[in-house]
C-alpha cells in the first residue's frame, strides 16, 4: 500500500512487483483447480473401470461354476437298470 502512495521510481518497481507477484498467484490458483479438476475426473474414471472389471470378473466366475456343474454332470456315475451284458 505505502509503495502506491509514494511517488519514487522504487516504489514504482515495488508496486509492479506486488502487482505481478498476485496475478501469478491468481494464475497459479486457477492451474492448481484445474489440476484438482483433471484429478477428480481420472479418478472417477478409474472407478468406473475398476467397476466393470468387477463385473467381467463375476461373469467369468458364473460362467467357470456353470461349466464345472455341467462337466460334473457329464463324468457322474450312472444309476439305473443295466442291461445284461453292458457295463
Amino acid at each position: 500500500m505505502l509503495s502506491s502512495v509514494l511517488r519514487s521510481e522504487i516504489a514504482d518497481k515495488v508496486n509492479m512487483l506486488i502487482i505481478d507477484t498476485f496475478v501469478k498467484l491468481r494464475d497459479l490458483m486457477f492451474i492448481q483447480k484445474d489440476v484438482v479438476h483433471q484429478l477428480d475426473q481420472v479418478k472417477n474414471k478409474l472407478t468406473e473401470h475398476e467397476n466393470q472389471l468387477m463385473l467381467i470378473f463375476e461373469y467369468l466366475k458364473q460362467f467357470e461354476e456353470i461349466k464345472q456343474q455341467q462337466l460334473e454332470q457329464e463324468n457322474r456315475k450312472q444309476i439305473g437298470y443295466k442291461a445284461p451284458g453292458k457295463k
